[in-house]
């Protein structure tokens, strides 16, 4: 691995700027953060994102109480199918 990429990947993981690649790439992440436009656009991806992750936890309740519910009757319909059974046995006596 070449010694750019080594300082690059260092630079993504610790934000330390080593050589003139990273500077740059640091100078231009200094002026996006800096960027009047881009903080709006962020701010908005950010709350898209919180409102889709509030759906997203919504969504996982509502399938739990379906699952609950699924279970439930899953338990009443092997409890009438005892029930039949047992019917069925005792009309056969």
């Amino acid at each position: 691995m070449s010694q750019e990429i080594k300082n690059y990947l260092k630079y993504v993981e610790t934000g330390e700027a080593v050589d003139e690649l990273t500077r740059r790439i640091d100078m231009e992440v200094i002026n996006v953060q800096n960027n009047k436009i881009f903080k709006r656009e962020y701010m908005k991806q950010m709350a898209d994102i919180m409102d889709y992750e509030h759906t997203i936890e919504i969504k996982d309740a509502e399938i739990e109480d379906y699952k609950a519910e699924v279970a439930v009757q899953a338990r009443e319909i092997a409890r009438l199918k005892q029930l039949l059974a047992e019917s069925d046995n005792s009309v056969e006596e």
